[in-house]
């Protein structure tokens, strides 16, 4: 009987460190989508978690767009007001439902302003533009609905694969750099508090043309179409306003666009704050795109956040937190915050006066 027991317990040992062993090493070959200075991909998950409970009063969410347009930490400077940029490369909204499921946990933002460049992609997110946000989500009852939404994986060795990524990186061991081990041993916080510094710079020579009037129809698809209206009432259910931001996208975005979600807006009893309005918003299109076509540099992301601050000032009455003992961490964070910014600027100031234009090997192709 006894020898029983210690076979049984000796069997359950092994299972738990069989898994356990799985777990670790895949989140050891994991690609973890960041940048030397603590930056994007794994950090932006992390350093939401990393954060106390309940220290957000607004929140971001979108892709790459967004988490290239907001400064949370420029936001905190000027207004004492708290958020977070949740937002990962290629994200779709039914990413963004699950993600603002999960802020939920330990969040209770009063506001969401959510990036509407993402309801017009024409194809539905991959597998690999899913990852940098299941691979790095803790286990929670949000993450085993998402992964059990078919949206996600439809096979089973997919939703195995999402629970242990060793099954999917294990041939990943031979391309490992210092990206893949440093936020092993650093620190999860996200200094930025989600959003992308960027120095790089290429005029948009699509800007003036983009938002010309035409009778073109845009559409959305049809889970697309499924999950806005979750969102909206998800974030109905928790009593937080739900914000359109419409970043300037020559890519993606068009009049007609910003007509169906004026629609949308209306429909929905929201707000959307289109950004591409010329007439109201004022962008150098010469020096504060990224890569002439999607993305703001620190410089059109500096205009953008003021943009964003302009209306919440004008619409809410958020106290300052900086005096408040509890967000100490986030004083101490915009001092470090304030010198990347400062690297970043003058970055961006080295490669206009230079005419050192930002490159990309793969070309960009419309999503």
């Amino acid at each position: 009987m006894k020898k029983r027991i210690f076979n049984l317990i000796s069997f359950c040992m092994f299972i738990i460190i069989t898994i356990n062993f799985l777990y670790v090493g895949g989140f050891f070959l994991a690609p973890k989508g960041t940048d030397y200075d603590n930056q994007g991909g794994s950090y932006t998950v992390n350093g939401l978690y990393n954060l106390k409970d309940n220290q957000i009063d607004v929140l971001f969410l979108g892709d790459s767009s967004m988490s290239r347009s907001v400064s949370p930490m420029r936001l905190y400077e000027d207004t004492g007001i708290t958020s977070y940029n949740y937002s990962i490369n290629s994200s779709r909204v039914y990413m963004a439902y699950y993600m603002l499921k999960d802020t939920l946990l330990t969040q209770k933002p009063k506001v969401v302003f959510f990036d509407t460049i993402t309801l017009f992609y024409e194809y539905r997110e991959r597998e690999e533009e899913q990852r940098p946000s299941f691979d790095y989500m803790r286990w929670s009852k949000v993450k085993m609905e998402a992964l059990n939404d078919d949206l996600f994986s439809e096979n089973f060795f997919d939703k195995v694969s999402f629970v242990l990524p060793i099954f999917r990186y294990h041939d990943r061991w031979q391309h490992l750099g210092e990206k893949d081990i440093k936020p092993l041993f650093s620190s999860k916080n996200s200094i930025t508090r989600g959003y992308y510094l960027s120095g790089s710079y290429k005029p948009n020579k699509r800007a003036s043309t983009y938002m010309n009037k035409n009778d073109k129809e845009v559409h959305m698809l049809k889970e697309t179409e499924e999950y806005l209206y979750k969102l909206v009432d998800l974030c109905k259910e928790n009593d937080i306003d739900l914000v359109f931001l419409g970043i300037p996208d020559s890519l993606v975005w068009n009049y007609a666009s910003s007509k169906k979600m004026e629609e949308i807006a209306e429909k929905t009893d929201t707000v959307f704050l289109d950004l591409n309005d010329s007439d109201k918003y004022e962008y150098d299109w010469n020096t504060d795109s990224e890569n002439g076509l999607t993305h703001f540099n620190i410089s059109g992301a500096i205009k953008t956040t003021k943009y964003v601050e302009d209306y919440i000032l004008d619409n809410y009455e958020f106290k300052s937190h900086k005096k408040d003992p509890y967000y100490d961490n986030w004083n101490k964070d915009l001092k470090k915050y304030k010198k990347m910014e400062t690297k970043t600027l003058k970055e961006l100031k080295y490669n206009i006066d230079n005419n050192i234009q930002y490159e990309k090997k793969k070309s960009y192709k419309k999503k």
